[in-house]
């Protein structure tokens, strides 16, 4: 392989990987503000 196609393969990856992780973040955050009535278990300092 290229060295260009392996650089162009490697940011697409870690693009890839960091909207992978906003997404869960998202996610996580609206679990948190969904259960914030209810439960109070997991308590992470911001």
């Amino acid at each position: 392989m290229n060295r260009w196609a392996v650089r162009i393969l490697g940011i697409l990856i870690v693009i890839a990987f960091l909207l992978l992780m906003l997404n869960l973040q998202k996610q996580l955050l609206t679990l948190q503000k969904e259960r914030q009535g209810t439960t109070t278990t997991t308590s992470t300092s911001h």
